[in-house]
């Protein structure tokens, strides 16, 4: 019965996991076939920032693009991509130079952009792995999952680095999960090293990965704190104390260089968007959200992205793989958890009539043949 019970979990899992894996795919084929290579002057300049990276320097803001092979024309003559950390663009070099996108320009965006599926297959794989850690490998959300992450229209089928963003982000709760289900005794020590390497790495993912990351060193030092009666200086030191100071380290020098060229850590240019691009990005946070024209100009932009850019494809790869998954799956539970109380009221019946079945014999007996005789019959009944 256990065999079976395995040979059924991995069944659904290996199920679940390709159905995300077609959402996902379905999505990436439609979004790119609908994206010729370099129509977008965002991606243009990251493909350009992985290009000024073989040259052996990071791009500047007002350096603009040094890479255009096609001579496209674009409003604006600046590498606003130069404010994102470099992790992403060196891990695009080997194939930019693979592809040989200097004299095949077509062919390299291609297998860069092969690339960027290769990262967001691996996210669906590592979310699945998040949420059996996050909700128990016996939670039928863990199947969901996957799903939702495969259905996420924000994931890029073009050379953009939200992907790995996001999959570092995934990383950072699975291991933060981890960590609190194994402290301290089933702690190994490959985890440990897993954990320092993907706290030390995740600031030169991108800037918005750096709360996410505040925010799960944290959660594990609150751990420390209320089981300091099981925390050695070991744990705070690998959980801890390393993970940040390695952190800090290995990004502190790209974000000083930000300050340096912008006055700001952030890298945006405040006049230049002001002139440009009517933009107020050098105002403080409680008047950003008391101010109305914040939301409105926040929002508009997703209102004309669900307005050009809707996706059939991956709406409707969606709706039939859910067809068969969380919708299915919550009346199947329904169904099975009904079942299950049915049978067990049926068991609870018979049970009752047994009992009284047994209860009237013995008082026959007692009755015809004296307690003796009764005796002897229940304990023949046992």
């Amino acid at each position: 019965m256990k065999v079976f019970r395995l040979t059924k979990t991995r069944s659904c899992t290996v199920a679940v996991l390709f159905a995300a894996i077609l959402i996902y795919s379905g999505g990436e084929l439609w979004q790119t076939l609908t994206w010729p290579p370099f129509f977008s002057f965002d991606e243009t300049l990251e493909v350009d920032y992985v290009y000024q990276l073989t040259q052996g320097h990071l791009p500047t803001f007002f350096g603009g693009a040094q890479f255009n092979p096609l001579k496209l024309a674009y409003p604006y003559n600046v590498q606003w991509r130069y404010q994102h950390p470099p992790l992403f663009y060196l891990l695009e070099t080997p194939f930019f130079k693979l592809g040989d996108t200097l004299n095949h320009p077509i062919r390299g965006i291609w297998l860069m952009r092969a690339f960027v599926y290769l990262l967001g297959i691996t996210l669906i794989l590592v979310s699945f792995w998040v949420a059996r850690w996050a909700f128990g490998r016996s939670s039928k959300a863990t199947y969901i999952v996957p799903l939702l992450v495969a259905s996420n229209r924000c994931l890029p089928s073009v050379v953009f680095n939200y992907t790995l963003a996001t999959l570092w982000v995934a990383l950072l709760f699975g291991c933060t999960c981890k960590i609190i289900r194994t402290f301290p005794r089933k702690l190994s020590s490959s985890t440990r090293f897993f954990w320092v390497a993907v706290v030390a790495l995740a600031p030169l993912t991108r800037l918005s990965t750096i709360p996410i990351m505040m925010l799960c060193c944290g959660a594990v030092a609150i751990l420390m704190i209320i089981r300091h009666s099981q925390a050695t200086l070991r744990d705070w030191l690998h959980l801890v104390i390393l993970p940040v100071v390695i952190a800090v380290l290995s990004s502190s020098w790209f974000y000083i260089r930000l300050h340096r060229m912008s006055g700001n850590f952030t890298g945006s240019q405040p006049a230049w968007s002001a002139s440009h691009l009517g933009r107020t990005t050098d105002i403080s946070l409680l008047k950003a959200i008391t101010t109305a024209s914040f939301y409105k100009n926040s929002l508009a932009q997703y209102h004309k992205y669900e307005l050009d850019q809707f996706d059939p494809l991956r709406l409707a790869c969606c709706l039939l793989s859910h067809a068969h998954s969380p919708s299915s799956w919550g009346h199947g539970i329904c169904q099975k958890n009904r079942l299950q109380r049915q049978a067990a009221r049926s068991t609870e019946r018979i049970a009752d009539r047994e009992r009284s079945h047994h209860l009237a014999v013995h008082v026959c007996v007692l009755r015809d043949y004296g307690p003796a005789a009764a005796v002897l019959q229940a304990g023949w009944q046992r």
